[in-house]
């Protein structure tokens, strides 16, 4: 073991991920959300509690005849550090199976109104998870052992963490109420290289970006089958990528403001 001295310490810090946790909560706690850091969920594949490492909670409110109303977005985030390898992300185009704008993880206001029809209207253009050309359905690590087996992968590790605690939040209506409509997004921040490659004509291409969507469809004996789309970040295109969803998140508030069915009548 090396001297513990102030440097050595430091060091072996930053090799761990944690300071990329805390820097990514300082940035939302910067841009008005909410932070939670290490909250545990309960994992019913493996039947115990299991932890992600932020929760991120932006509100838009409006008052109406003196009652206050909310739009919210719930971010699930799992922070990777990995510089070992290259993550890379196979896409191709989008298909009829993936997830739809009107298939978004809302909770909350009246279960009898009609407007998740008008979602894709609202926000298909411009969120950033459907405004994507191509969409990731595999990924590796390159450069890996070729035995390594899936479960394995810290790629699958944190897309299925950021997605069971997504399905977590959603079912326990967490910021959702018959006053507030909650919109839940798995999110993967990496502090890493991550590559995407595609195939251009009859040849594989790739390009290194800065982030990636992922059609991320899980099913186990505990969880019924159920598609996602979840983007992989990388760190220093964040702020970018969250100021996107929140103007989506400014669009559903205006259109919810002129919708009072979407709430009901108590």
């Amino acid at each position: 073991m090396p001297a513990l001295t102030k440097e050595n310490v430091v060091k072996a810090i930053e090799d761990t991920g944690f300071p990329l946790e805390l820097r990514a909560a300082n940035l939302f706690a910067n841009r008005g959300y909410h932070v939670a850091s290490s909250l545990y969920y309960v994992d019913r594949d493996e039947g115990k509690g299991r932890e992600i490492d932020l929760r991120a909670l932006l509100n838009r409110q409006w008052e109406r005849a003196g009652q206050t109303f909310l739009v919210r977005h719930c971010l699930l985030v799992e922070c990777k550090r990995y510089r070992k390898r290259p993550w890379v992300v196979f896409t191709n185009a989008s298909t009829g199976y993936d997830k739809r704008p009107n298939q978004l993880d809302l909770r909350g206001g009246s279960s009898k109104a009609r407007w998740q029809a008008d979602l894709p209207g609202i926000i298909g253009a411009s969120h950033p998870l459907f405004d994507t050309p191509r969409l990731g359905r595999g990924y590796t690590e390159l450069f890996r052992e070729s035995n390594q087996e899936e479960a394995d992968s810290p790629i699958f590790k944190a897309l299925t963490t950021a997605v069971k605690a997504t399905l977590a939040a959603r079912e326990a209506k967490f910021a959702a109420g018959d006053k507030s409509i909650c919109v839940y997004y798995p999110l993967v921040v990496l502090d890493g290289m991550l590559w995407e490659s595609f195939l251009d004509g009859k040849s594989i291409d790739a390009i290194e970006q800065t982030s990636v969507v992922v059609s991320f469809f899980y099913e186990s004996p505990n969880y019924p089958l159920e598609g996602f789309r979840v983007p992989i970040v990388v760190e220093a295109a964040l702020p970018a990528f969250l100021g996107r969803l929140e103007k989506v998140l400014d669009q559903m508030n205006d259109y919810f403001q002129s919708r009072a069915e979407a709430f009901p009548d108590k």
